[in-house]
C-alpha cells in the first residue's frame, strides 16, 4: 500500500502538521499516461508531530482505522570528507509525467531513493534504492520491491520484510536541479528526464 499526503496545515509552533491522505491511481510506469492519473477521494488523514529534529509520532485514520506509530530519523549515510552534490528533494518528470515521483533522501554521499509509480493494474507501487555509488555526477544503485507484514490497524512484524531485486537505476545529474534517470526493471530499460519538483 502507498498513501500520499500532498500537503497539510502546521500548528502555531510548527511542531505538528495535519493533512488529508490519498491512494492515487494511474497508468503503469512503462507506458505512462498523465490522463490516467487520478488522486481519488481522500481515504483519511494523518498528523506528524515532532518532539525533536530526530523523533516524532505518526497518527492516522485510514478507511475508518485509527492508530499511532512512533517514528525516528533513519540513519544510513557514511560520514567522510568526500565532496558531494546535494540532491535531497522530490524529483519528477515534469507536467508531462505528472503523478509519479522519485524521493531522494541523502546523508553525506549516500542516497536512499523511493520511487512512487504504478503497476500494470494502475495501482500505486514503489521501488526502493537503498544505496549506491557515485561516478562523477552519476549515482547508480539497485532497485528493489518489498513485501512485509500488514500494519494498518494491527501490530507490525518486522521479521516479515522481504526485498526482491528487480533492476537498477542511474541518476546522471547535469547540475543540482536536473538529471537524466535511466532504469532497467525486469529486463525493460527506459530513460526519463527529471528535475526537482516544486511544491
Amino acid at each position: 500500500l502507498w498513501y500520499v499526503m500532498p500537503g497539510g496545515t502546521w500548528n502555531a509552533d510548527f511542531t505538528s502538521i495535519t493533512g488529508a491522505l490519498y491512494a492515487p491511481k494511474s497508468s503503469q510506469l512503462g507506458a505512462y499516461d498523465t490522463t490516467q492519473f487520478t488522486a481519488g477521494n481522500s481515504v483519511g488523514s494523518a498528523t506528524l508531530t515532532f518532539s525533536s529534529n530526530s523523533a516524532g509520532r505518526f497518527d492516522y485514520t485510514i478507511n475508518g482505522i485509527t492508530a499511532s506509530k512512533q517514528i525516528i530519523r533513519q540513519q544510513f549515510g557514511v560520514t567522510d570528507a568526500q565532496p558531494r552534490l546535494s540532491t535531497m528533494d522530490l524529483w519528477w518528470g515534469g507536467t508531462f509525467e505528472n503523478g509519479w515521483g522519485f524521493a531522494l533522501a541523502q546523508q553525506q554521499r549516500t542516497i536512499f531513493g523511493v520511487w512512487f509509480t504504478y503497476d500494470t493494474n494502475g495501482d500505486g507501487t514503489w521501488l526502493v534504492m537503498p544505496g549506491g555509488a557515485w561516478s562523477g555526477m552519476t549515482y547508480t544503485g539497485d532497485l528493489y520491491t518489498t513485501t512485509g507484514s500488514p500494519w494498518l490497524g494491527t501490530t507490525y512484524d518486522p521479521t516479515k520484510i522481504k526485498a526482491t531485486k528487480v533492476g537498477n537505476v542511474s541518476l546522471a545529474f547535469s547540475d543540482a536541479d536536473n538529471a537524466v534517470m535511466t532504469y532497467t526493471i525486469n529486463g525493460a530499460t527506459q530513460v526519463k528526464v527529471i528535475s526537482r519538483q516544486p511544491f
